[in-house]
């Protein structure tokens, strides 16, 4: 006599069925849950740097004395920019010429940006420029 099998699955398979996809759809959502926060903080470096880099072009078109950009150049309500430039002393001899006539001098212009609702510094970028104009006026005289 043959024994009969009933087709279809047992209980036990559904519910081993069951709990496997409700541990796959449980890490799925979790990683999207994580890119979603990595595209929200690249995209607010990217804002941060953006602003900067902003700043940084307004301050080196216009040269020294500015010490902040202008609202009409720079229309961010929730931040602040402050622009300061310091001369280049110590700089190590051995890239400067000293005693050579018409030497251009060194200065860093560093540009922070603030973040207005809390006064944090977002971020903080230094330039080393060099000044042609000083060089080319005493050349002249």
């Amino acid at each position: 006599m043959m024994v009969r099998r009933k087709k279809g699955f047992t209980l036990l398979e559904t519910v081993v069925a069951v709990a496997v996809l409700v541990m796959s759809l449980g890490v799925l959502f979790q990683l999207a849950a994580s890119a979603r926060k990595r595209i929200a903080q690249a995209a607010e470096d990217w804002n941060t740097t953006h602003r900067l880099l902003e700043a940084a072009e307004y301050a080196l078109l216009h040269g020294n004395g500015v010490e902040t950009v202008p609202e009409r150049f720079f229309p961010y309500e929730d931040c602040r920019t402050v622009i300061t430039w310091e001369e280049m002393d110590d700089v190590h001899e051995q890239y400067t010429m000293n005693g050579i006539a018409g030497q251009p001098e060194l200065q860093a212009c560093t540009i922070q940006l603030y973040r207005l609702s809390d006064g944090k510094e977002l971020d903080r970028l230094t330039i080393d420029r060099i000044l042609y104009d000083n060089a080319l006026t005493e050349t002249e005289n």
